[in-house]
């Protein structure tokens, strides 16, 4: 026995390890690769010339013991930066974007509060808000800023209100499973390693832990309250449509890193609708492209890619597309040749001049692929570093297309026709499409309606179930009070109740199909959960609009991932509430 108790004690102890002491078995697991990409970050920010070369002896030895194929990384690309403490990648956009907001243009509001001159302030900060209004490309950034906190506050409450109901309900929860376990597992040892698996499942298959509480309120639903869960399940919808939605748009609207991200949601921008400006078919080429790219049909995409017009915006991008296409072929001299081509065609793209670079390295030409390394990292050192840290045992070079910002400035640059002459107008077929749901969902209550309820007791007035009285016009009440028992369930009457009740079957079925194909019209027909039925239905249908978006565009399921894997969340939900209530008379 005190072998067991011991055994309580010590297996969820180290389950608790597990969880708050994650970070030293993650990093000895990482090997030789995460030193090397350790060095590389501290290299970038070291300040001092003693942390560069400390950071340089280190990332020599992890290249040396990991033998990789990594582009040079020299001691002078750690020293050619000039940013120690620099600004953030914001400050510096806005640097670009308004010359006029050079540091010392404007007074620092905070110095200017504390020395009491209010009125200057808040005139500084009017005309530094104007500035920034002047460009649509800062209110993007801006918003990005606020999603991200959003998305930080969304999960800080998950993990608050997860913890909250381990506390609350965690015994409860135990205790059930405790006794259902007994039935079935004879050794208290095996059941403790049980309930602790239960607890820490998602860990075990390499769910983060910042996730672990979200499991826990999934385990915990049953004793939630009402109340709780109401707002529980308000959250979560929030949290899924504006948060997570939000953040995999920005996530994909960044610059392509990796072979896998090859389109950006932004190409579905309506340009139809700007004056003098139809690049329908350059786009269809573009996107037929980079589909073929995707599914390594490089000849395809470069004939693809050659019949982009010279003078369209996406020709820069299609000249480095087509140099990406020449490396993976090996035909490593035209790849330089497009890549060049697309670094003297525009300034705005950051690839060209890093794709050079690997592919001189793959030529063996380091000295040359060290200096296009260190134009690139000096012309954007973000976007250098972390592409290095992406591609860290074999570089490739990066496809080019045109992310939001970019067609954003395109746009705004433009004059737009009126959109009722234009004909088009942004998403006017989905909300088409959303308000016919909608109709069909308001009109699904006539198909739900009782027939056995009556219209109204002849005595008392009150509506009564035909199937609980024993009479054809008075409730039970009243029955009970006015009716003499022999009088009651005639032939005539039985015969009305074996037809409603063969009513009931039918319409239990034709229920459970429909809110199986309608997700949500169960819960606010039958069941009466109104708030979480709606929500359900809007985030189900909104989920299929985006899927079928991405689908129609680009021939492509991998962006629509997320949102089939909400689809099939979704499906679950609203299986659970069905499936229960089906056998109930």
């Amino acid at each position: 026995m005190k072998v067991m108790k011991c055994l309580r004690l010590i297996v969820p102890f180290v389950f608790l390890c597990m969880i708050f002491g994650p970070v030293p078995a993650r990093a000895e697991s990482r090997g030789v690769s995460g030193q090397l990409q350790t060095a590389l970050i501290n290299g970038v920010q070291a300040k001092t010339q003693k942390e560069q070369q400390e950071a340089i002896r280190r990332m020599r030895r992890s290249v040396h013991e990991g033998g990789y194929k990594i582009v040079p990384f020299t001691e002078e690309l750690f020293l050619s930066s000039k940013k120690t403490s620099g600004p953030t990648t914001f400050e510096r956009a806005l640097n670009e974007w308004n010359p006029e907001l050079k540091a010392g243009r404007f007074p620092m509001i905070d110095r200017l509060i504390m020395a009491g001159k209010v009125k200057v302030a808040l005139g500084s900060f009017v005309r530094t808000l104007g500035a920034i209004l002047k460009d649509p490309l800062n209110i993007v950034r801006v918003l990005q800023n606020v999603f991200e906190g959003l998305y930080f506050l969304g999960m800080s409450f998950f993990a608050i209100f997860g913890i909250i109901a381990m506390i609350k309900y965690g015994r409860c929860f135990h205790h059930d499973i405790t006794r259902y376990m007994e039935a079935r597992i004879s050794s208290n040892f095996l059941r403790v390693v049980a309930v602790s698996l239960l607890y820490l499942l998602p860990v075990l298959f390499t769910v983060p832990v910042r996730y672990l509480p979200m499991c826990w309120i999934l385990l915990l639903s049953p004793y939630i309250a009402k109340r709780e869960r109401i707002g529980l399940v308000l959250s979560i919808g929030l949290t899924i449509v504006f948060v997570l939605g939000f953040a995999y748009a920005a996530r994909v609207g960044n610059q392509v890193s990796s072979p896998e991200f090859l389109y950006y949601r932004s190409l579905q921008m309506p340009f139809s609708q700007v004056e003098g400006f139809n690049p329908k078919p350059q786009l269809e080429l573009f996107s037929k492209a980079t589909n073929r790219m995707r599914r390594g049909q490089f000849s395809d995409a470069i004939s693809f890619y050659k019949e982009i017009n010279s003078s369209s915006y996406l020709y820069p991008f299609a000249l480095n597309n087509i140099g990406v296409a020449y490396f993976h072929l090996n035909e490593f001299e035209l790849a330089r040749d497009f890549f060049r081509e697309a670094a003297q065609k525009t300034k705005e793209l950051e690839s060209p001049g890093y794709n050079l670079a690997v592919v001189m390295l793959s030529t063996y030409n380091l000295s040359e692929s060290d200096s296009e390394l260190k134009s690139s990292y000096e012309k954007d050192a973000d976007h250098t570093i972390s592409t290095l840290l992406d591609q860290i045992k074999r570089p490739v070079p990066l496809l080019e297309v045109p992310g939001i910002p970019f067609l954003y400035s395109k746009i705004f640059k433009m004059s737009f026709e009126n959109s009722s002459a234009s004909g088009e107008v942004s998403g006017k077929k989905e909300m088409s499409f959303v308000i016919i749901l909608l109709l069909l969902f308001l009109s699904l209550s006539f198909l739900f309606r009782d027939r056995d309820m009556s219209e109204s007791c002849s005595r008392c007035g009150n509506a009564f179930r035909f199937l609980e009285s024993h009479n054809d016009s008075m409730c039970k009440q009243c029955v009970t009070v006015f009716v003499k028992k022999e009088n009651l369930d005639s032939g005539k009457r039985m015969a009305k109740v074996e037809s409603i009740r063969r009513y009931n079957r039918v319409r239990k079925i034709v229920q459970g199909v429909i809110g199986f194909l309608v997700p949500g019209s169960y819960g606010v027909f039958v069941t009466g959960g109104a708030v979480r039925g709606v929500l359900l239905y809007f985030l189900f249908f909104g989920c299929l609009l985006l899927v079928l978006g991405e689908i129609k565009l680009f021939g492509s399921w991998f962006l629509a991932l997320p949102f089939l894997l909400i689809i099939v969340l979704l499906i679950s939900v609203n299986l659970f509430g069905i499936l229960p209530t089906l056998g109930e008379e």
